[in-house]
């Protein structure tokens, strides 16, 4: 008898190393196909100060993971199939973010695979414990770049406009266009690096932290969550009217150096305060027991001791997502699944003269075409024989890599004062063209007005929006080896004797001459 237990015990330990091996396996495998997504962290969080506060994740979540330590040392271990599903769909995840050219959906993936490697190796109850960790670290992934440009040309215009408002109320007297403020002895223009974007992300994560060492009941949770947006904007402003009341008195030295760092240091702090005094009042207003850290399983030290972890019942689930990471990483390393493709004709060769349209070529600044890192562009200022201006703009990428998005005309053009009185989407009819479906606006500053149209071409596809860019970008990468795209912008200023409705009839008259002569440029039209 004595013999058999030995015997037990030693396959149980034997058979305990085999497992903790192809955990080792599984995660080399993991970080290598994974390599390139972590270095591209690392540049985006050196490169963006939006971002820096990312670099406290592995000390915050490993705060986390410590404080569960007793409780997920007591909690059943019981390998369960069900998390190789999730992990083959985290590496789905990979693979769209592989061929769509996008870091997050990688960035989410990886977080889907270590899940999934906790519930099929320690099991559903595992899992659960470790549910906020998980969603914590959710929050520390920069977001999409596209997103990130939207959210931040929105923030610079809410605290632009917030800024100006305060110092109106202070009885300063002063005027907005777009993201420039003018004090009248200066001016202070709102940048991106100013949007509120680095208080906006940190913040919510705090209201995250917050509401989960304060124990505070899910409902306080949101309450507290969703406050984090208005209290970053608010705190936003509040910078830009303390910049401006600074330069006042100490000219352009309050917008660079201590002063400029000091200023956002304390702001953040003063946002924080308010943070921690919306919690303090809820709980004052609302009081009530409070959570306990890991609710229910009451007896999980009697079930972890009923139920031991046993190895060979991670066999199955340790087989099934080695064999798929790697295959995973043989096609990574062997596939190419883009490929640069460069324009049919030099777009440097495109016509200035269409018909009865006559143009000049213009040339991007050098800080533009480091921002846009293009792979070629059209921008030609074309008149009719009235002398009527048309702006044409193509922006072309050979291969849209992962990290980099065209840039929306919308985002721009609000951030140089441009208010959008009517914007969506329009399908034209348009003779030697037929119908395609683009972008509209007119936009208003002072007493200007102008029409744009843009569009996105990609394979011949004249595609409205950016999200239908982001699946044919997938696709065409999966079935074609292409991610190329071009964005298309023309703009035509309302001429002071000419309605709204002429100039939408001189763009669609110039659309017809340009698309088809674009069309030879451009692969796949």
């Amino acid at each position: 008898m004595a013999d058999h237990f030995e015997m037990k015990k030693t396959t149980a330990v034997h058979g305990s190393y085999i497992a903790w091996a192809g955990v080792v396996l599984l995660t080399g495998l993991l970080f290598f196909l994974y390599k390139p997504v972590f270095k591209y962290l690392l540049y985006r969080i050196g490169s963006a100060s939006d971002f820096d506060y990312i670099y406290l994740a592995p000390l915050v979540l490993a705060y986390l993971v410590w404080e569960l330590r007793h409780d997920l040392a007591a909690a059943p271990k019981t390998p369960a199939i069900k998390g190789c599903l999730l992990f083959l769909f985290g590496l789905m995840l990979f693979w769209l973010g592989e061929l769509g050219g996008e870091f997050y959906t990688q960035f989410v993936s990886f977080l889907v695979l270590i899940a999934a490697m906790v519930w099929a190796l320690l099991g559903t109850a595992f899992l659960k414990r470790m549910a906020f960790v998980f969603v914590c670290a959710l929050f520390f992934l920069p977001f999409p770049n596209f997103i990130v440009q939207a959210a931040t040309a929105r923030l610079q215009l809410v605290s632009s406009t917030l800024g100006v408002m305060l110092l109106r109320l202070l009885g300063k007297s002063v005027f907005r266009e777009g993201n420039i403020i003018d004090l009248g002895y200066s001016q202070l223009q709102v940048v991106e690096a100013c949007s509120g974007l680095r208080y906006v992300l940190p913040l919510l994560i705090l209201a995250l932290l917050m509401g989960h060492l304060l124990r505070l009941r899910m409902w306080k949770r949101l309450v507290l969550f969703t406050a984090a947006i208005p209290v970053a904007v608010l705190a936003n402003g509040l910078r830009i009217t303390a910049t401006a009341l600074l330069m006042e008195h100490f000219g352009k030295k309050a917008v660079e150096g201590f002063f400029h760092d000091f200023e956002g240091f304390f702001i953040f702090f003063f946002a924080l305060a308010c943070m921690s005094g919306l919690s303090a009042l809820l709980n004052l207003l609302f009081k009530d027991a409070p959570n306990p850290v890991n609710p229910g399983h009451k007896d999980s030290q009697s079930q972890a001791a009923s139920n031991p972890w046993q190895p060979r019942k991670a066999y199955l689930a340790l087989g099934i997502m080695l064999a798929s990471m790697i295959g995973s990483c043989y096609a990574y390393s062997f596939i190419n699944f883009r490929e640069a493709i460069p324009a049919v004709r030099p777009l440097d060769q495109f016509p200035t003269q269409l018909g009865q349209w006559n143009g000049k070529k213009a040339i991007l600044q050098k800080k533009f075409l480091d921002a846009l890192d293009l792979s070629g562009y059209i921008l030609i200022d074309y008149a009719d024989k009235q002398g009527r201006p048309i702006n044409f703009y193509v922006a072309y990428y050979e291969s849209q890599r992962k990290g980099e998005s065209i840039h929306s005309p919308a985002t721009c053009l609000r951030g140089s004062g441009w208010v959008f009185e009517r914007a969506g989407a329009v399908t034209l009819d348009l003779p030697k063209v037929g119908k395609i479906k683009i972008r509209a606006a007119t936009l208003v500053k002072d007493r200007q007005k102008q029409l744009v149209y843009y569009w996105f071409q990609k394979g011949g596809r004249v595609i409205d929006n950016v999200w239908a860019l982001k699946w044919y970008v997938f696709w065409d990468a999966l079935t074609r080896q292409m991610t190329d795209g071009a964005l298309v912008r023309i703009i035509a200023p309302v001429m002071p004797n000419e309605t709204e409705s002429d100039t939408r009839r001189r763009m669609n008259e110039f659309l017809s001459r340009v698309v088809p002569v674009l069309n030879q440029y451009l692969p796949g039209a």
